[in-house]
């Protein structure tokens, strides 16, 4: 399994018009991947519906604004959303 990463920017676009932007900077890897026999699993939808659904800010999903890593709550969104692919297959 391949979990796609995302710019902040994506995510922050994601929020704002609740629809995944195309060409966005990961495409060819998920081309790549999924020509390589990888499942690809993208956690920016649920991310962004999660900010949306409880109206947070995109730095709830950041450490802080010197340090971008996911934050607890975007680890735990993103487990989740692999842990529901992986229990679907």
């Amino acid at each position: 399994i391949c979990l796609l990463d995302y710019e902040l920017k994506e995510l922050q676009l994601a929020i704002e018009t609740s629809a995944a932007s195309e060409g966005r900077f990961t495409d060819a890897w998920w081309r790549a991947a999924s020509e390589a026999g990888f499942e690809v699993v993208d956690p920016l939808p649920a991310l962004a519906s999660y900010a949306r659904e409880q109206k947070q800010e995109i730095n709830a999903f950041i450490l802080s604004q010197r340090d971008i890593h996911p934050s607890p709550l975007a680890h735990r969104i993103i487990g989740q959303t692999l842990a529901s692919h992986i229990l679907q297959r």
